[in-house]
């Protein structure tokens, strides 16, 4: 993730305890973060976006290896002054790298970030005994997809 946090994040109703920024970044309310820190879900980042509201831009610190040499991943415009390309965009489903079950619990990020120009975000991914906990929390705006092995 590059350096930019946002430092005041409004929202429109309704207000949800996990949802994503236009620019990809995972905005967590006090009640996903006491639940992360309550699970042992693993070391993140939790940067404070919002005081009033207790908004934190969420990042896993462990992360999975991204199998981009597998079909669909598409890399666009290389630059060759940050070595970075303006573009990349994955395959659906998601490949990951040295993985070959289901992940250990809490919460992972791809090394791969994926969307173009300064809105590159990774992908989170949440291990498989993790699911029913976070499903028992009935955290308003989750969202979820498998990724099959």
């Amino acid at each position: 993730m590059d350096s930019y946090v946002p430092r005041s994040l409004r929202a429109r109703r309704p207000v949800y305890d996990v949802c994503g920024t236009y620019d990809g970044r995972l905005i967590v309310s006090q009640k996903f973060k006491d639940f992360h820190n309550r699970h042992g879900c693993g070391p993140a980042e939790f940067q404070l976006v919002n005081r009033r509201r207790c908004w934190y831009m969420f990042r896993p610190a462990r992360v999975l290896e991204y199998d981009a040499q597998r079909r669909g991943t598409r890399f666009m415009e290389y630059c060759s002054v940050c070595g970075q390309h303006e573009s990349v965009v994955g395959a659906n489903p998601v490949f990951l790298r040295n993985v070959r079950g289901p992940i250990g619990d809490g919460f992972y990020r791809t090394d791969l970030e994926f969307g173009s120009g300064r809105e590159k975000h990774p992908l989170v991914i949440m291990g498989l005994a993790t699911y029913p906990l976070l499903l028992k929390e009935k955290l308003k705006g989750v969202e979820l997809s498998p990724i099959r092995v």
